[in-house]
């Protein structure tokens, strides 16, 4: 599933639910209903002031250098085979779409500008009383600190986890605040009035970790994401999400954990919805998945829980039919698929969502291999007629 919003400030956001055995249809249509008011909430659907939506800083974190390097590796594979993405891809990060056990840490992704948080380090250095915050850094750190506000814009995940982890550190610390160091920062009210109430020997690590993570974001002014005043709940999500289309940043979501054999089979599956994020159709989500069982097998990596998956609901799950529809279609057509995205046509006058051209796309094929597709597609036809509309988009050739 997927929604958008805040398409006024240029920012759009794309959800979309893939398969788990632990989702039925039933609790996936729940999920979008709830995940939507959040997004309405998020983004300032009500007289309050609009803020970003930042989901993910609400969900773990998913920073294995092994998962990175498949993710820019498969995208790469994609955009060989089905052309270039829609929206040019800058950087790309991945969430467990379960509640964030440590709210108050930093991730790449919070990461507001990389310049403006290198300025902002620097700028401990000159200070008297910030002076010892810098000293805290190794050598590493300040050293791609130094290179960044140089001008140098290519950091590498490792350059990236290495800042992260030392503003962590600060977080952590119960010793970062000290009343001598922060003389000269005006503290906001509500900073000041925390203060007052909290001994950062004695209380909860949890409640230092959030003070302490309030004090930075004074610190580094238009360089962090601010810590969300509340928090989502919502588990199991599965989707691809836009998160700022002009600097070319997605976030991918799945609900199965790193080392869980639906891990990259799910990943796979967001992964090429990255190539054109606007599109809502049943046959995309099925060559998704085709496209995943693929990748995972060219990588040596176990299909089988998806396909089990799909086995047992061929006759129920959307997911499934649309599957094991584009898998014989894929296997029909082969090369020809190479074409498929480019015949994404718009589904309504805003422009906010597209589907499939298919009588289109199938007048490129030899005469026999359309007839053939004709038949698989009305094999399926009926079924995938009853979810037109609930996700995605459905179109019957002519």
């Amino acid at each position: 599933m997927r929604n958008s919003k805040k398409t006024n400030s240029r920012r759009v956001y794309f959800i979309r639910s893939v398969n788990h055995p632990s989702m039925k249809i039933i609790r996936e249509f729940f999920y979008c209903i709830v995940f939507c008011f959040f997004v309405c909430l998020l983004n300032g659907c009500s007289l309050l002031p609009r803020t970003p939506a930042v989901w993910h800083q609400h969900y773990e974190p998913v920073e294995q250098d092994v998962a990175l390097r498949f993710t820019y590796t498969t995208l790469a594979e994609a955009q060989a085979f089905f052309g270039e993405p829609l929206v040019p891809v800058k950087n790309i990060h991945i969430r467990h779409s379960i509640p964030r056990k440590h709210y108050a840490l930093l991730t790449r992704a919070d990461i507001v500008s990389w310049y403006n948080l290198a300025a902002n380090l620097i700028s401990f250095r000159n200070n008297k009383d910030l002076n010892i915050l810098w000293k805290q850094f190794d050598l590493e750190t300040k050293t791609i600190i130094l290179e960044v506000c140089k001008g140098r814009n290519d950091l590498s995940f490792q350059d990236q986890h290495t800042v992260v982890a030392a503003l962590n550190q600060l977080i952590t610390s119960r010793k970062f605040y000290n009343k001598k160091i922060f003389t000269s920062v005006v503290l906001p009210p509500e900073v000041h009035k925390q203060l007052a109430g909290l001994n950062f020997s004695k209380n909860d690590l949890d409640e230092i970790e959030e003070m302490n993570r309030h004090l930075l974001e004074t610190l580094l002014p238009e360089s962090i994401l601010p810590m969300p005043p509340s928090r989502l709940t919502i588990s199991g999500i599965e989707l691809c999400e836009c998160l700022d289309c002009q600097k070319g940043i997605f976030v991918l979501y799945v609900s199965a954990g790193f080392g869980d054999s639906f891990f990259y089979p799910q990943l796979a599956h967001e992964i090429l919805h990255i190539i054109n994020p606007y599109l809502y159709d049943w046959y995309i989500e099925g060559l998704c998945n085709v496209f995943s069982e693929n990748i995972c097998r060219k990588n040596g990596l176990s299909w089988e829980s998806m396909k089990s998956h799909f086995r047992h609901n061929a006759a129920k799950d959307p997911y499934a039919i649309s599957y094991f529809m584009m898998r014989q279609i894929f296997d029909i057509c082969g090369e020809h698929m190479q074409t498929f995205f480019s015949y994404a046509v718009w589904s309504d006058e805003k422009k906010s969502k597209m589907h499939i051209d298919i009588d289109s796309w199938l007048t490129t094929l030899p005469g026999e291999m359309r007839e053939e597709i004709r038949r698989v597609i009305n094999t399926s036809k009926s079924q995938l007629l009853k979810y037109r509309g609930t996700r995605n988009n459905f179109i019957v050739p002519s």
